[in-house]
């Protein structure tokens, strides 16, 4: 049940909520933002006050929260928590970020004044963006449930280039097109351009796929090429006429050998799913098993910790053993919850894994294939 205040809180937001039904739900920023139900948490923000609040409907499980980020991405974070909250080294509360680890879980949260007053619906969906994972696993952003409540702040990715809530071939023609034209806005990989660079990294890192895979399905095989060939745009001679899902994976709207190289360089060729750790030294455990004893427990938090790399600031220095467990080189609070919703703290060793198959060998090779096309 609610505390007094807390239902007071609710009660200041009541006129916020009912404005929210008229809002669009795609937002002028990068990212696609909308206030999309979970099945379990709402995140409130309180015009008059600034205040944020965690309402968490515990179910028969009780799972409440474990680690929760908000981020905005104007820094527009106080700096100013509920009393007691924030318990360093494990949370981080900075203008860009508010992160809380609570390994028990937590319910009902009043989260302190964090946000200046006054911001209006679109400023909040274009500025902050929340992850975290429950009590014993599970991600805050796919929870299942169903109707139309208000409920949490959740943002996709910006990968989704045409804010159509999927990753698509569409993004990939939205993204060629922005390279022509060198387009900063669709810098994905924060160099400030758009270029080759961002395309493999919408490929590898939003859509986890190899350069090839056609139809996005998660595989570079032999069906992804009878698909680009039977569109019949290869060596066509009409300029600027192919696209992802024809053969064009470079970008450059033909599709041509240049192509083709670039797919079977990136490796991906008949070896099934691309990994989307590649980095985790064993896939028979935890992540957060810092010393790989099988386990993720209290040991591997002081263990990570005792390395001093957590959110440091030092690119790129951190590895599996200092707490970089998504493989990004950082130790930071994304690691936190990767490990959380993986819902292996202190649950003993994960049971067995089959064994990853061996790859197979590429057996086609370019300039062959390019010779029996022609």
């Amino acid at each position: 049940m609610h505390s007094q205040s807390f239902v007071r809180a609710i009660a200041g937001c009541l006129l916020l909520i009912a404005q929210l039904a008229l809002v669009p739900t795609v937002a002028r920023a990068d990212l696609f933002c909308g206030w999309n139900v979970n099945d379990a948490v709402t995140l409130l923000y309180d015009p008059s006050t600034g205040e944020l609040y965690l309402d968490v409907a515990l179910d028969e499980g009780h799972r409440g929260v474990t680690t929760l980020e908000i981020t905005s991405k104007s820094g527009l974070f106080t700096g100013v928590a509920a009393d007691g909250l924030v318990s360093p080294p494990f949370d981080v509360f900075t203008s860009e970020k508010y992160f809380l680890l609570k390994t028990v879980g937590i319910g009902d949260t009043a989260l302190g004044p964090a946000l200046p007053p006054g911001l209006s619906v679109d400023f909040l969906q274009s500025d902050l963006s929340i992850d975290g994972s429950y009590y014993r696993g599970g991600s805050l952003r796919t929870g299942g449930g169903g109707g139309p409540y208000f409920g949490i702040l959740e943002c996709l990715t910006s990968g989704d280039l045409d804010y159509n809530q999927r990753l698509d071939s569409g993004d990939l023609d939205l993204l060629a097109s922005a390279m022509q034209h060198n387009d900063a806005m669709f810098d994905l990989d924060g160099d400030g351009d758009a270029d080759l660079e961002d395309w493999i990294n919408w490929v590898h890192e939003w859509k986890y796929t190899w350069i090839g895979d056609a139809d996005l399905n998660g595989e570079f095989n032999s069906s992804d090429l009878v698909s680009v060939f039977s569109a019949g745009t290869y060596e066509d001679g009409l300029p600027h006429n192919s696209t992802w899902l024809t053969g064009d994976w470079n970008g450059d709207f033909e599709f041509d050998t240049g192509d083709l190289v670039f797919a079977f360089q990136d490796g991906g060729y008949e070896q099934g799913t691309r990994d989307v750790f590649p980095d985790r030294p064993d896939n028979q455990t935890w992540f957060g098993d810092a010393n790989l004893d099988g386990e993720f427990d209290t040991e591997d938090l002081v263990a990570v910790f005792r390395s001093g790399k957590y959110e440091d600031d030092i690119p790129l220095n951190a590895d599996w053993a200092d707490g970089d467990w998504n493989g990004d080189g950082e130790f930071d609070t994304a690691d936190f919850i990767l490990a959380f919703q993986d819902a292996g703290y202190e649950s003993g060793p994960r049971a067995s894994v089959a064994a990853v198959p061996e790859p197979g060998q590429v057996s086609l090779l370019v300039m062959g294939l390019c010779g029996f096309i022609q």
